[in-house]
């Protein structure tokens, strides 16, 4: 197969397996999603095989490495824009997938069905992905013990508008579904003279098929109560004896009541993507753009998906720079906020920060659900508690 334009991402495109490990029991999460997952229909095989598990290129082979997935990998670290650190990575790559030395570089052996022998196995946040040697299609599986919401809101949100820019879902079911394979390199890694003419198009496209289309006035009451009773039924997952439970609901109470306080009488909410990043933007060799990763769509306030493009908050800068961001590519991209003021914006937009972090952070299946929610809800209330209102006038 030739590689030269191809790209498969399965090693920056979803947290880390060694990130992963610190905060959750993968490994038997990983079987219990494989065995009680309904793609399988309960008739995957009894006989075993051993995997091998890298940590740090976060994916799961078994001993007899598929060569097309091998090259892929190659490739993929070859997109560093360090030369340095492109150098070490193929270097350092080429040796693990010596026939002999390669198992001395896993992490761990595990057994799994030798259904999976021709598979790259891909841990994720809240989904499993089984990548094909043809490379044509990925099965996505929702973890043990994961809401169901992180594959039903992607497929009724893809499914349902018929996204030109989203890979297709060729079949799915209740904690699966099958989609099409990407090929593309992230936005992020190809800046030319075309890249911010790039960018307004792919928004202009991504609010015609998919945020004006499901455009929503409600009241700002409403809204918010409705937000606030989903966060505290979030929070139920947390044990009682944690006392971090009661400082969520305490958080959540607090940017709720703040926001009321800020005479906002209506908010136009949307059907969102909710983690709209350049990370999750490909260009495939004909310059076609693709948003990938929709897991986390949500109905959400309405510019919640441009506020996380246009600033870079997903980049861990500082919520001051990334506001300061936004609001000067607001202008550069023409992108109409006369229905609110700026000051108004930003109470809102750190509130649906926040509610993102926390259904992404609070599951049965971390070790210490709502701690990284919890830091995040700090930095959020210094910053808002240091607003000065001529500065978002």
């Amino acid at each position: 197969m030739m590689l030269k334009n191809l790209h498969l991402l399965i090693t920056f495109r979803y947290m880390k397996l060694s990130q992963l490990l610190i905060r959750e029991d993968f490994y038997k999460l990983l079987l219990k999603t494989i065995y009680q997952n309904s793609f399988f229909k309960n008739n995957i095989e009894k006989k075993s095989a051993i995997f091998h598990s890298y940590k740090y290129l976060n994916i799961i082979l078994n001993k007899s490495l598929n060569k097309s997935v091998k090259d892929e990998l190659l490739f993929e670290y070859s997109l560093s824009k360090s030369i340095i650190k492109q150098f070490l990575q193929n270097v350092y790559l080429k040796i693990i997938f010596l026939p002999v030395i390669s198992s001395l570089f896993s992490e761990k052996k595990i057994l799994l069905p030798t259904y999976l022998n021709d598979f790259g196995v891909v841990p994720g946040n809240h989904r499993i992905r089984l990548f094909e040697p043809s490379l044509k299609k990925i099965i996505v599986l929702l973890k043990h013990n994961e809401s169901v919401k992180f594959i039903k809101n992607d497929i009724d949100t893809r499914v349902n508008n018929n996204l030109s820019y989203a890979p297709k879902i060729f079949s799915y079911g209740s904690d699966w579904l099958s989609e099409e394979f990407v090929r593309g390199v992230p936005y992020n890694r190809v800046k030319t003279n075309d890249s911010k003419k790039a960018l307004k198009f792919l928004i202009a496209l991504h609010s015609k098929e998919l945020i004006d289309k499901n455009k929503e006035n409600i009241s700002t009451i409403q809204y918010l109560n409705k937000c606030k009773r989903d966060l505290h039924s979030l929070v139920e997952i947390i044990d009682n004896k944690n006392l971090i439970k009661k400082e969520i609901i305490l958080a959540i109470d607090k940017l709720v009541s703040f926001i009321l306080t800020q005479n906002i009488i209506e908010i136009e909410t949307s059907t969102t993507h909710g983690d709209f990043q350049e990370g999750n933007v490909r260009i495939d060799s004909k310059n076609k753009l693709y948003v990938i990763d929709w897991e986390s769509a949500d109905n959400r306030f309405f510019l919640y998906d441009i506020f996380v493009i246009l600033s870079g908050i997903r980049t861990e800068i500082e919520l001051d720079k990334a506001f300061e961001l936004f609001f000067q590519n607001v202008q550069k991209f023409k992108i109409d906020i006369n229905n609110y003021s700026k000051y108004s914006l930003v109470t809102i937009l750190c509130f649906e920060e926040f509610r993102f972090h926390l259904n992404e952070d609070i599951t049965k299946n971390y070790f210490s659900p709502g701690r990284n929610s919890m830091n995040k809800f700090i930095k959020i209330n210094t910053f808002i508690s240091n607003l000065s209102s001529k500065k978002y006038e």
